[in-house]
């Protein structure tokens, strides 16, 4: 079965953090979410909380950095891991 991965990104500031959390919550199954911020004005809180509540990770990339180079090295940490569902 294919993991199924959901990936956020916004260069602005998003408001009404609740709504948006539970409407994620209400689809996300066992997706996983990663949630990139560009620029300097995002909403911190609800990028990092729509990445722990979707067991992934967020990303911020301020204006000092080449998205040229923030975006490849992001996208890397999405590789598939190399060990599931192991037992002991």
């Amino acid at each position: 079965r294919a993991l199924r991965i959901v990936t956020f990104l916004t260069d602005g500031y998003i408001g009404n953090e609740a709504e948006v959390l539970s409407y994620m919550a209400s689809r996300l199954g066992d997706a996983r979410v990663y949630a990139f911020g560009v620029g300097s004005s995002v909403n911190r809180y609800l990028l990092s909380e729509m990445a722990r509540r979707g067991r992934g990770f967020a990303r911020y990339i301020d204006p000092t950095e080449s998205p040229f180079e923030a975006a490849p090295a992001s996208t890397d940490s999405l590789r598939p891991p190399v060990l599931t569902d192991i037992t002991i």
